[in-house]
């Protein structure tokens, strides 16, 4: 949420190209308000946009992927 004030320097021994990829991913993190990883986006039955930010439980991923198949 800093909008690039808070930019930290780049170790010496971290490629630039890498560096700038995860500056992109911060962003990306900070426009879809993410705060946490893993932060997953899904669309629920009713196509409504759910997230899910950190592990998800047993009630978030059956409410993600469907109830569990029955073991074999």
């Amino acid at each position: 949420m800093s909008n690039g004030k808070k930019r930290p320097e780049p170790p010496a021994s971290t490629p630039k190209e890498t560096f700038n990829l995860l500056q992109y991913h911060q962003q990306l993190m900070d426009e879809t308000g993410a705060v946490a990883t893993p932060a997953i986006y899904y669309m629920n039955d009713k196509q409504e946009l759910q997230q899910v930010v950190g592990m998800p439980d047993e009630k978030q991923l059956e409410a993600m992927f469907g109830p569990k198949p029955p073991s074999a």
